[in-house]
């Protein structure tokens, strides 16, 4: 292996680890200033905090021996599918079998934080878990869709500019960006984690070095669903650049979708448990309707 791609591979790793936390404890300076309140000190407190946790005693819930080994599969998987998708993007190789391999690794990354939670024994954080889960089979479903319709419209985009072609690229690009926002559990859709109410969900078993794994894990999923839609997004205006131009744009853009999904739920209010699921499955089954209309009327 050469020299250049050794480097690459190097910055890559380095990134998928290092800029998440970073654009958390951004995002947590941003909405601090936005409802008029002190906030973390520095942006690196979630670097801090991180560490904090890691270092304290491991408390392993009563009943949940499994749960250290799931949150650190977790992990494992999430750092895999951050620094695997930032890679292909450095490559510019997202081939139909890239693209399943992002969904498998992002969709397993999913499935073990719900598993880390069902594993106690608490009764809020079962209920918690059973939400997320439930959330994301609807969720799922639309970012698949959307994932989907987006690549093949940048393919057909070469040869085809058909106003049908452009709609329908456009509308895929805004479901993930509906599935992607509702994926990383800001408000109002954090239902999982209770917050509406007394206790705290999914997070109320977890201390110390499994919570610290745990929130290391769902900051690296939520940076890298704002990174897949930076490259969704940026790839029409970047597809004939240098590949370092093109990561660097795509990275720069990712922290910029990151920050302004904390913008935005520092702007909501939360709702209630049905509402929510109710009106994301509502405009998920019409956005999917519209992308299958325009299918059927390019084929004409």
């Amino acid at each position: 292996m050469d020299t250049p791609t050794l480097i690459l591979q190097a910055v890559v790793v380095t990134l998928s680890l290092l800029i998440p936390p970073l654009a958390d404890g951004i995002e947590r300076k941003v909405r601090a200033k936005i409802q008029f309140r002190v906030g973390p000190p520095t942006i690196l407190q979630t670097f801090y905090d991180l560490r904090k946790l890691a270092v304290k005693e491991l408390i392993v819930p009563k009943g949940a021996e499994l749960t250290l080994t799931i949150s650190s599969i977790a992990l494992v998987t999430a750092v895999t599918a951050t620094a695997s998708t930032i890679w292909i993007v450095a490559q510019d190789v997202f081939t139909p079998a890239n693209l399943a391999l992002t969904v498998l690794l992002i969709s397993g990354s999913h499935v073990l934080i719900s598993l880390t939670s069902l594993t106690t024994s608490n009764p809020y954080a079962v209920v918690g878990s059973f939400r997320k889960i439930l959330l994301q089979v609807v969720n799922e479903v639309g970012f698949f869709v959307g994932v989907l319709y987006s690549i093949t419209a940048l393919k057909n985009l070469t040869s085809d500019t058909s106003p049908q072609l452009i709609t329908s690229y456009v509308i895929s690009v805004a479901l993930v960006v509906i599935t992607t926002y509702v994926s990383s559990g800001r408000v109002p859709y954090d239902i999982h984690e209770a917050e509406p109410e007394l206790a705290s969900g999914v997070l109320i078993e977890l201390s110390g070095p499994l919570l610290s794994i745990y929130s290391y894990t769902h900051i690296l999923k939520k940076y890298l669903l704002s990174f897949i839609t930076a490259y969704l997004i940026l790839t029409p205006f970047t597809s004939l650049t240098n590949p370092a131009i093109k990561l660097a744009a795509n990275v720069t853009f990712g922290l910029m979708i990151y920050l302004s999904y904390g913008f935005t739920a520092a702007l909501l209010g939360r709702t209630r448990i049905d509402l929510s699921l109710k009106t994301l499955t509502t405009t998920t089954l019409i956005i999917i309707s519209l992308l299958v209309i325009l299918s059927w009327l390019s084929s004409y």
